[in-house]
C-alpha cells in the first residue's frame, strides 16, 4: 500500500479507476481512488459496460490475475472462482455433454494459465471450500 501511495503522488494517477457502466459500481481502483482523494490528485473514470454481474465478476477476477503481486493460493483462488462460473452445469439426461464441456473449461484455463487442467479443477474445489 505504501508503494501504491508513493507511486500516484510522484506522477498521478496514470491508470484509469474501472467503473460498471450504467451501475456506476467501482471494479478496479478501490485503493488507487483512496489514495487521489487523501492527496487531492486528479484521476480518469473509464466506464465499461457488462451483461450482467457474473459479466463484471469475471473481469475483476481475470484482472486480478493479471496482477505480479498475488500469493499462490491468491491465483489459485482466483483461477477456481474463473473456473466455476465458466463450466456448465451438471446434472440430469446432460451429464455426459456437461462433464465434456468441464473438461474443456478446465484445459481452455489451464493452457491460459500455463497449469494442468487438474489443477483447475483443484483450484475449483479451492474456491469452494
Amino acid at each position: 500500500m505504501a508503494q501504491l501511495e508513493r507511486r500516484p503522488a510522484r506522477r498521478g494517477c496514470r491508470d484509469a479507476l474501472v467503473v460498471w457502466k450504467g451501475e456506476n459500481i467501482l471494479l478496479d481502483g478501490h485503493n488507487r481512488l483512496s489514495i487521489c482523494r487523501q492527496h487531492e490528485i486528479p484521476f480518469r473514470i473509464e466506464a465499461v459496460a457488462f451483461a450482467d454481474r457474473d459479466a463484471a465478476e469475471a473481469y475483476i477476477v481475470k484482472h486480478q490475475l493479471g496482477r505480479r503481486n498475488l500469493s499462490p493460493e491468491a491465483a489459485a483462488y482466483l483461477r477456481g472462482k474463473r473456473y466455476l462460473a465458466e463450466r456448465q452445469p451438471n446434472g440430469g439426461l446432460r451429464l455426459a455433454r456437461a462433464h465434456s464441456e468441464h473438461v474443456r473449461t478446465a484445459q481452455r484455463l489451464a493452457e491460459e494459465y500455463k497449469v494442468g487442467a487438474a489443477t483447475i479443477r483443484r483450484d475449483g474445489k479451492f474456491c469452494v471450500g
